[in-house]
């Protein structure tokens, strides 16, 4: 039998801002500077990476000539100066939210970028103090898929974890979720047509699709 949720944690590049269109784009014009190109498939392979670890496969798939750090902060600083002037949030998003305040539902952010970037992203939508906790990836010992950022979140909400609904966007952030005992639904990122997706407890196209079932999702 299941438990009924009592708490929400949400992935945010994604889930609550399309900022892996973003991400991708800044890579896109970052590996023209030397000449270099990345693949459909290879760019589908980064999303939901944690930025050090798609730096490294950056390098690794270019064979660009910079250290990792130094691909890391180019990257870093494009991105952030670019949410920071076009990010918003998805549809349904903040009517969502508010479905689950008028539950009761504490709400909880784990995403797998680090914590400057996050809150940067969060004022940046305006919605910074909508969120109970935050954790990020540079606040826990292991990023997704392990599943220490959602486990952290449970924690900072005083929920268990099985009493949790993650909402997700990638195969790494669901299988962070379940490996964390969470019930995950998934809401597909765009750029990851025909993903596996298996073990999610549901799926949807969107905030307002996921909202029209959401009681059966709590239950």
């Amino acid at each position: 039998m299941t438990k009924r949720i009592r708490a929400v944690v949400l992935d945010l590049d994604g889930v609550m801002v399309d900022s892996e269109t973003i991400a991708l784009e800044m890579w896109h014009e970052f590996l023209a500077l030397y000449e270099k190109a990345l693949s459909n498939a290879e760019y589908r392979q980064m999303v939901g990476m944690e930025p050090k670890e798609t730096a490294i496969f950056v390098r690794q798939r270019t064979g660009i000539p910079l250290a990792v750090e130094e691909i890391l902060e180019d990257h870093r600083t494009r991105v952030m100066e670019a949410v920071g002037r076009d990010a918003k949030p998805v549809a349904g998003l903040e009517h969502f939210i508010r479905e689950a305040r008028l539950r009761g539902l504490p709400i909880g952010v784990a995403s797998n970028s680090g914590r400057t970037y996050v809150d940067q992203v969060l004022r940046a939508i305006g919605l910074r103090e909508a969120f109970d906790c935050v954790i990020a990836s540079d606040q826990v010992a292991r990023a997704k898929p392990a599943p220490d950022i959602y486990l952290a979140a449970a924690g900072s909400l005083k929920t268990p974890p099985e009493r949790c609904l993650a909402i997700e966007d990638s195969p790494i952030g669901m299988k962070s979720a379940l490996s964390a005992g969470m019930r995950c639904v998934v809401i597909p990122n765009h750029h990851l047509d025909g993903a596996d997706f298996s073990g999610s407890y549901a799926m949807f196209d969107s905030f307002p699709e996921l909202l029209r079932d959401l009681d059966f999702v709590l239950k």
